[in-house]
């Protein structure tokens, strides 16, 4: 062999093995894979149905899996985003985050709570406003606004539930006469129909405050429980009858001991309706 291809060939031969370490790099860069870190975009792959197909997680990004793994369409967001749960640790399920993808598939947040300072907290089924670009996501029986490109945000909807005890649970003395049924008899049927302990249930919406009264309160009950919601800044609340429950006729003492056709209805004495305000107060509180 001639001296100088004695030279060359092991240039070649270099030259070669590093066409084919990129080529080989290359190849590696390119296989379907969720984005790693923020604005990083997802490698797709031909799924067959005449789209590419993003993998959107994987055992990387969420190591113990995701509600959603894949997408070849813009979705969830009027600006074309995608959001899920991603569980980020194999071995604690609880631990999640939410991720965000934008329309181009390229990753925007791995953890869009942190993002709107509100890491910590276990926040589950997150979806996009229809109307603006925020998400909402639940922790518990709260369900928070979350504004991620602005880091920031705020309860959007709140529920609470407050149980009471009901005292009583018989009918007026007079309400027997007044029916022509014997009142034993009827004590032993609101036994059997008004339960010993029941909820108040209020939800807040925004400015909006829905409180559920567990049977028929009257307006005076309804005022009051308005006024509470006012001092504790809802604009708007709305008293909604025979929510989750039904224990009759809610009326102030006055109205108790006034008599007449609600106070027959009424199964629970006099201090009835100063219970139930109780649990409106308790549950304003909590919202």
């Amino acid at each position: 062999m001639p001296r100088n291809h004695r030279k060359i060939l092991p240039l070649v031969l270099a030259a070669t093995l590093l066409v084919l370490q990129s080529g080989g790099a290359q190849s590696q860069e390119q296989q379907p894979r969720a984005a790693r870190r923020v604005g990083e975009r997802a490698v797709p792959f031909d799924g067959g149905f005449g789209h590419p197909v993003y993998p959107l997680s994987d055992d990387r990004l969420c190591p113990g899996g995701a509600t959603h793994f894949y997408s070849y369409s813009r979705e969830f967001s009027i600006a074309g985003d995608m959001t899920f749960t991603c569980m980020v640790d194999a071995q604690n399920p609880n631990l999640t985050e939410i991720v965000v993808y934008d329309k181009e598939f390229r990753l925007l947040f791995r953890d869009a709570a942190g993002a709107a300072r509100l890491g910590g907290r276990q926040l589950s089924e997150p979806q996009f406003s229809q109307t603006r670009r925020v998400l909402f996501a639940r922790d518990g029986l709260r369900i928070y606004e979350l504004d991620p490109w602005n880091r920031r945000n705020r309860v959007y909807t709140d529920f609470s539930r407050i149980a009471f005890e009901i005292n009583g649970r018989k009918v007026p003395a007079y309400a027997g006469r007044d029916f022509k049924v014997p009142e034993a008899l009827l004590n032993d049927l609101v036994k059997q129909l008004i339960p010993p302990t029941t909820p108040v249930s209020l939800m807040g919406l925004d400015s909006l405050a829905l409180v559920g009264f567990p049977g028929e309160p009257i307006t005076a009950l309804g005022l009051e429980a308005r006024q509470m919601g006012q001092q504790h800044g809802f604009r708007h609340v709305a008293p909604v009858a025979l929510v989750n429950d039904w224990i009759g006729y809610i009326l102030t003492r006055e109205e108790y001991e006034k008599g007449g056709y609600e106070a027959t209805v009424s199964f629970n004495g006099p201090d009835a309706g100063a219970a139930v305000m109780k649990a409106v107060r308790e549950g304003f509180a909590r919202l």
